[in-house]
């Protein structure tokens, strides 16, 4: 797929790997002065005693990544009712309680600062955050240390495993239009989004509409040539990242389509798409729609959502346009 948009060649060359993405690596790595903490500890402490206000705050489940710096951090639901003059950057988690917390002071590989890796319950890295400012992260490293925890095996899933009960999707069809965006994105949260996408393909085209994944690059870029605000979304199982800056360029570089925002970027692995969905909805303030991206695992990998009471109608309407998919 061809694409390049004349507004936004800056991100060209811009690195995408990520340092110790799997708790093995990290353990192999081994770096001074490693230790694990107690996962609800390390929230809690987090959301209360450490200042973020220098820090970055990376988001990412394997094919799509969310990474923003954090003057503007809020730990809660994401709420789109939100001005688009707001540079916002929200990070919403349901629980740490099966996560792997590793902290590392004066990390090497980022330029000798302090450094908390999150991991899943299987070892894939799903949360960093880079301490700016000296002593920022001290309330961190005063926590009691916890021994090395072990990673469970992945699940198996087959892609093309049908889920041959019912009842999700009747579930998802008898509230569809009573839950608000907080409760649709919930939907995504709770699972990673697998769940949902199991059901996307019952709920009627009023509700979902498989859209072309291709057209999304033109897409974007038709966005940010005619200047629309949007929220971008990385979700993972438990976690979401959402950043409602504005959107300063777009790129492709090497496969990744990047989203580069005054706080940070939000990255997407375009090989990983599997399937597109325009989803619509009732919300208080009048029908709302989402664009939703997964994987071929029913991973939701990214959701694209508008300022939910500030250009609504030209949103939907540009959602809207998105061809079928084929």
């Amino acid at each position: 797929m061809s694409f390049d948009c004349k507004h936004c060649r800056a991100a060209r060359g811009q690195r995408l790997s990520i340092p110790v993405a799997t708790f093995e690596a990290l353990l192999t790595e081994a770096p001074a002065g490693l230790r694990f903490l107690k996962p609800e500890r390390a929230l809690a402490a987090l959301q209360h005693e450490v200042d973020l206000s220098e820090a970055v705050l990376t988001t990412t489940n394997g094919d799509a990544l969310a990474s923003a710096r954090a003057p503007t951090l809020t730990w809660s639901d994401i709420d789109l009712d939100t001005h688009p003059a707001t540079q916002t950057l929200t990070v919403s988690c349901a629980s740490w309680q099966n996560s792997i917390v590793a902290f590392t002071p004066g990390y090497a590989p980022l330029r000798d600062l302090d450094v908390l890796h999150v991991y899943n319950r299987t070892g894939s890295l799903q949360h960093r955050i880079i301490f700016g400012a000296a002593g920022s992260a001290a309330p961190l490293a005063n926590l009691p240390h916890s021994p090395p925890p072990v990673p469970s095996a992945p699940n198996s899933r087959s892609p093309g495993c049908v889920d041959r009960s019912l009842q999700p999707t009747i579930n998802a069809r008898a509230h569809w239009h009573c839950l608000d965006a907080k409760g649709h994105l919930e939907a995504v949260r709770c699972d990673g989004g697998r769940m949902r996408r199991k059901t996307l393909p019952r709920m009627g085209k009023d509700r979902a509409r498989a859209i072309d994944g291709a057209a999304l690059p033109h897409w974007l870029a038709h966005l940010y040539r005619q200047g629309v605000v949007y929220t971008r979304i990385v979700a993972g199982e438990h976690w979401m990242q959402a950043d409602a800056s504005d959107i300063t360029g777009l790129s492709v570089d090497r496969g990744h389509l990047l989203m580069h925002s005054r706080l940070g970027v939000a990255t997407l692995a375009l090989s990983k798409i599997d399937s597109c969905w325009h989803t619509r909805f009732r919300s208080p303030t009048g029908p709302l729609s989402f664009v939703e991206v997964y994987s071929s695992d029913g991973q939701c990998l990214a959701v694209l959502a508008p300022y939910r009471n500030y250009l609504l109608e030209p949103w939907n309407a540009l959602t809207a346009s998105i061809p079928n998919a084929p």
